[in-house]
């Protein structure tokens, strides 16, 4: 089986995911099971049958993540040498031509993808149309996405021009969801000054 790429944030989250299935979550549903066999009758007891397929769901989802670490590449993007490019675990901040409007990408593994919170899979399109570009390359990318209009239906397609690349370090991650607040001086669109932060929460 070959190895899924995951940054090392993305593990300390697993982790921790499984850490709270594991020893929070699961002694408190054997726990609501035990309370709920005791009311008596199984068979008309919904409060039993509700913390056994809760039981089912958690135990099937500790078993995922435990598979999942198991065959996970692990990558500190902090090992990555400096070389000015879009890499994996890159956080990327595009302008994008034809909504205009700024977006900021991090490009991460299948396991921690979150395209709500602008964590996106290395394999999706607009993730390989950014892999190894550098600021000011201008890219237009094809998505499987279809959009339908009176002419017919066609491919969504993005033309982003790269404003920045940035990288995150691995302390202080407590959650997937990134704010943007990125401050920007700007001296000229090749010259920037630029003053960023991440909360995660």
């Amino acid at each position: 089986m070959s190895r899924v790429p995951l940054t090392k944030e993305g593990e300390i989250l697993l982790k921790e995911k499984l850490s709270n299935l594991k020893f929070v979550e699961r002694p408190q549903i054997s726990h609501a099971i035990a309370e709920a066999r005791a009311h008596g009758d199984l068979k008309e007891n919904a409060e039993y049958h509700a913390a056994k397929e809760l039981q089912g769901l958690s135990e099937a989802k500790i078993s995922e993540i435990e598979n999942a670490l198991a065959n996970a590449q692990v990558i500190d993007v902090r090992d990555i040498p400096e070389t000015g490019r879009v890499v994996f675990g890159s956080t990327v901040k595009v302008y994008d031509i034809n909504n205009d409007k700024e977006i900021i990408y991090k490009i991460v593994g299948n396991l921690e993808s979150d395209p709500e919170a602008g964590l996106i899979s290395i394999q999706t399109p607009i993730a390989q149309g950014l892999m190894g570009k550098n600021v000011g390359d201008e890219v237009s990318i094809l998505t499987s996405e279809i959009r339908t209009s009176l002419l017919g239906s066609f491919p969504r397609s993005f033309t982003f021009k790269i404003s920045g690349i940035f990288e995150l370090k691995a302390e202080g991650w407590k959650d997937r969801r990134i704010q943007n607040l990125f401050e920007l001086e700007t001296e000229s669109w090749n010259d920037r000054k630029i003053h960023w932060s991440c909360l995660l929460y």
